[in-house]
């Protein structure tokens, strides 16, 4: 899948340089060198990332390749995208290669998707090369009528609202299957979290400077063609194990998610602060990983084990999201951004 590199870093290139667009990408010290050991020539295993972000506008999925560039991961990028992405001319017909599209109705999305994954992980990743997904649990771009189906939602799972209104609730079905069907050849879940600094509008007689997406309008593909898109997009990124959100759910360390904003801060699990010692053992040995092997192990679970992986993933993306929405609250509000980071590009 190596032949992606190129195309994605011109059209990077285009966005970056043809658009003027300023990029701004932070993470954790440890969150750098886990990715950045992925990508060396010193990691010579096998396993898959999944990136998880949030859904501002139908152009994050291109917006996105402006820091999966930066980290040379587009080498091995597939896309979770809508059904109807593959129709828009052009961009939807250059990404089909490289995604994988759903209807959102998991009655019919269930198989073929769970398939899909397998085959990007055990066919076409040989035993030295991996894959990142990229994946939105909102499900949608954020627009009114999604965001009232949001609250109604939240309102049925007794979870909070979101305050700010700049984010849907994910639903964790998908992502939760995305992990499962992976399996061990998981090698770490990230959280993304993109923000946009305005818009500017090439195209309009009135004259409006730079402003957000107006009211009622969703951010997509054609406002994109018409020169109307982000002045700056900013990124930050999280690294967390399977095993380091299981350990942090098991222990039960963390208050219900119905909590007041004075104690909102405690609710959230906690990213890798040390780089696992698993990651550098497991699947480091290329001779060591198969399909075969990788199955045998998943079957070796027993159910109660995969139960608590599933509820585990659940609370961490519902946890991730609400903590997602207080740091784009922030910046959206008084343009504070992740000023604790301290690896920045």
């Amino acid at each position: 899948m190596h032949y992606n590199s190129m195309l994605f870093t011109y059209l990077a290139f285009v966005l970056e340089y043809g658009c003027n667009i300023k990029v701004m990408l932070t993470c954790t010290p440890v969150t750098y060198e886990l990715l950045k050991w992925y990508v060396s020539g010193d990691y010579t295993g096998r396993g898959s990332i999944v990136l998880m972000s949030n859904h501002r506008t139908r152009q994050d999925w291109m917006m996105s390749w402006l820091a999966l560039v930066r980290l040379h991961l587009c080498s091995y990028l597939v896309i979770v995208m809508k059904m109807g992405i593959r129709q828009v001319p052009i961009l939807g017909w250059m990404v089909q290669w490289m995604s994988i599209f759903m209807n959102r109705k998991w009655t019919q999305d269930s198989r073929s998707f769970n398939d899909l994954i397998r085959f990007y992980c055990n066919v076409i990743s040989d035993r030295t090369s991996r894959t990142v997904f990229l994946f939105y649990p909102e499900g949608t771009d954020l627009y009114d009528k999604a965001l009232l189906k949001s609250w109604l939602f939240a309102d049925a799972n007794n979870l909070p609202r979101y305050h700010y209104g700049i984010l849907l609730h994910p639903r964790t079905l998908g992502a939760t299957n995305l992990v499962h069907t992976i399996g061990d050849d998981l090698y770490c879940i990230v959280d993304l979290t993109i923000a946009f600094l305005f818009c500017f509008f090439f195209i309009i007689k009135k004259k409006k400077g730079y402003v957000d997406y107006e009211e009622n309008e969703r951010g997509n593909e054609a406002l994109f063609v018409q020169g109307r898109w982000p002045r700056r997009v900013l990124f930050h990124l999280e690294c967390f194990t399977l095993e380091s959100i299981v350990k942090q759910y098991k222990e039960n360390v963390l208050p219900s998610l119905q909590q007041s904003e004075s104690d909102i801060g405690n609710v959230f699990y906690s990213p890798l602060t040390e780089l696992p010692p698993e990651l550098f053992y497991q699947n480091n040995d290329p001779t060591s990983s198969s399909s075969s092997s990788s199955d045998s192990k998943q079957q070796s679970k027993d159910d109660s084990q995969m139960k608590l992986e599933m509820e585990a993933l659940t609370d961490f993306v519902q946890r991730s999201f609400l903590l997602k929405e207080i740091r784009l609250g922030l910046w959206y509000e008084n343009h504070q951004w992740m000023e604790d980071c301290t690896t920045k590009n």
